[in-house]
């Protein structure tokens, strides 16, 4: 990205309201919340306009993070750089980690499959790869559940962390 130009600045600027805390982008959104904004035809996210703009250079496969934990907010002072495995951990530690388990949007399984599996694991002879073609996942999926890697004891998923 480029630096701004002095049009383009004030026309990031007049799509922010600033507020006590936050300064929160009015423009267009996606459906997370996060802002965007186009400049000479490519769009980026607004955070990463605002960070750029105001406090310098993202260096190449980093993201720009937010402490204020808010999608909309392009507050330069909010807004930090990080790998998307920190990115990961700052919204684990802060408990914004909410789509497991069957929330995940890419789960096959529900909690009281899960249950039923983990009885099954204890209780019968069954091969996990038999197990696997019963709920429709594969044999490592009933593995990493029996081993805790994938769902804790109530069924919820548990975030491993990883570097990307």
């Amino acid at each position: 990205m480029r630096k701004l130009t002095e049009k383009q600045r004030e026309r990031f600027m007049s799509k922010v309201t600033i507020e006590e805390n936050c300064w929160v982008w009015g423009g267009s959104k996606n459906s997370s919340g996060y802002g965007y904004f186009s400049v000479n035809n490519k769009t980026f996210s607004s955070h990463r306009v605002s960070y750029f703009t105001f406090r310098g250079e993202i260096g190449k496969g980093l993201y720009v993070c937010h402490m204020c934990d808010n999608p909309s907010c392009v507050r330069p002072s909010h807004l930090f750089i990080g790998t998307a495995s920190a990115n990961m951990r700052d919204m684990f530690n802060k408990g914004r980690c909410n789509r497991a388990g069957e929330k995940n949007t890419a789960a096959k399984l529900n909690n009281l499959q899960v249950s039923i599996i983990r009885f099954l694991l204890k209780e019968s002879s069954m091969s996990q790869k038999r197990m696997g073609k019963l709920f429709g996942v594969g044999q490592t999926t009933i593995s990493t559940i029996k081993t805790g890697q994938n769902w804790q004891s109530n069924g919820r998923m548990v975030a491993h962390e990883q570097e990307y």
